[in-house]
């Protein structure tokens, strides 16, 4: 076996592990385990499962960063929406009150600050221009009322 099979190999293996050491911490994070409790057991079953094992720091940094997104999730699930940042989306959970929205129900919110953004000169001033004057007449924007 060449030496980029090998590397190929060895990273494979290494991110099996790190996938079930991760996927083992968030049952025991969700189970209410404690940081030390999960670091110990996750360390035991890295040790038990990998030879060589992962290095402690890896698996420590494996747990840190999953209580730090499950403690912004708690954070997130309280205040009433959810972000999805693998695919940049934000919804409104089912416990907010429904809104109405200017040109549909998912454009603009009533009431709120929104913001628009782009590239310059990619027709943001317009579409805002074109907006305006759909909502001053009762018309509507993009086919939307």
């Amino acid at each position: 076996m060449d030496i980029y099979a090998e590397n190929a190999t060895h990273k494979i293996k290494r991110d099996a592990s790190e996938k079930l050491i991760a996927d083992y911490a968030t049952q025991l994070i969700l189970e209410g385990n404690g940081v030390p409790q999960i670091e110990e057991i996750c360390q035991r079953l890295n040790e038990d499962l990998n030879s060589p094992p992962l290095q402690s720091k890896v698996v420590n940094v494996i747990i840190k960063n999953l209580m730090a997104n499950t403690e912004r999730q708690k954070t997130i699930n309280t205040l009433g929406f959810d972000i999805n940042l693998h695919e940049g989306m934000i919804s409104y959970s089912s416990s907010t009150p429904a809104r109405p929205f200017l040109f549909g129900n998912d454009v603009i919110p009533m009431n709120t600050l929104s913001v628009i953004g782009g590239l310059g000169g990619s027709g943001k001033s317009m579409a805002m221009v074109e907006m305006i004057g759909a909502a001053a007449i009762g018309g509507a924007y993009a086919n939307r009322s």
